[in-house]
């Protein structure tokens, strides 16, 4: 007997194809027709342990179907991996880094920024057809494998792993230090070790707390900028510009005011306008890397405006 996979229902189908496309940093669009066809069509096929209804399945995402950004949302989770390999096959240059930072330098420097999430994120959905069985099995390998090649002790060694072992096509780990994990400076000096010799690596150090306000720290740190802007930059073999630096910065801000404002519209509320997953992953899509795609994530919340979450409220 073959598992419970749960379905969009077509109530709802007429609804969401009144809602914007998605724009990608290519220029490419994705409309909500296809959307919706992927969600219902492809993708229960290529990522079963996405949609099957079981108690083990853990955080497999928001389930409500009447929020056009719930549906997004799931559709860009689920395609990360293949708009990963596409962005590759066409030349764009992909960074290993920290999360809880700003993407503002990567993003002017044509670059994608993934935090160590995200990398795991990407070579979990290289293999297709993985009940959650299977795929909980495949990721507890793949860190256990990186435990032993690095340490047990460390943060983020299952990104490294998939760096290490060449199943990701990363071209620079290049991540901030001191934001989360205290031991990611680790992670990249251990990396220097490994087989895998061709990924540049550098640590841009951030001032310890009590010290980021001081003059000389802040020196201190966009000296550290210009030599993570000068890093990617050998890379893609460009040169970023201050005028590029001002632009993503721009855009960035853009992301982060919209997503402060739904943060603060959703605790305004007398009744929460959704459930707590999407609560999170609509204010994070304000951090527009979340998704791999800048373009995308923007697109995406700026469709999340007041007036759709008001009217869902009304619902």
């Amino acid at each position: 007997m073959g598992k419970q996979l749960f379905k969009y229902s077509e109530a709802n189908k007429e609804k969401f194809l009144e809602s914007d496309n998605i724009t990608f940093n290519d220029g490419s669009t994705v409309s909500p027709e296809e959307i919706w066809h992927y969600l219902t069509e492809e993708a229960p096929v290529k990522y079963p342990s996405a949609f099957e209804v079981n108690l083990y399945q853990g955080n497999r995402g928001s389930r409500d179907e009447t929020l056009p950004t719930s549906l997004k949302t799931r559709y860009l989770g689920l395609t990360f991996s293949a708009r990963m390999e596409k962005a590759k096959d066409n030349g764009k240059s992909i960074a290993f880094i920290q999360g809880g930072q700003a993407v503002d330098p990567y993003t002017a420097a044509d670059t994608i920024a993934l935090r160590p999430g995200l990398v795991n994120q990407w070579n979990n959905g290289l293999e297709y057809g993985n009940d959650i069985n299977k795929e909980n099995l495949r990721r507890k390998k793949s860190k256990e494998k990186a435990f032993h090649d690095m340490s047990f002790e460390a943060c983020q060694t299952g990104g490294y792993e998939h760096v290490q072992a060449g199943d990701l096509r990363i071209d620079v780990i290049a991540p901030y230090t001191v934001l989360r994990c205290s031991d990611i400076s680790y992670g990249v000096e251990a990396h220097r070790h490994g087989p895998k010799k061709n990924v540049k690596l550098l640590n841009v150090d951030y001032p310890l707390r009590y010290q980021a306000d001081k003059p000389w720290a802040i020196e201190y740190f966009a000296q550290n900028l210009r030599r993570l802007v000068n890093t990617l930059d050998e890379v893609t073999g460009r040169k970023t510009s201050e005028d590029d630096l001002l632009k993503a910065i721009k855009l960035h801000n853009t992301g982060r005011r919209l997503g402060t404002e739904l943060a603060e519209l959703w605790w305004s509320a007398d009744v929460p306008p959704t459930n707590s997953d999407d609560r999170a992953s609509m204010v994070s899509l304000g951090n527009l890397e979340v998704h791999g795609d800048v373009q995308a994530s923007l697109s995406v919340l700026k469709g999340t405006s007041k007036k759709c979450l008001l009217i869902h409220v009304e619902k």
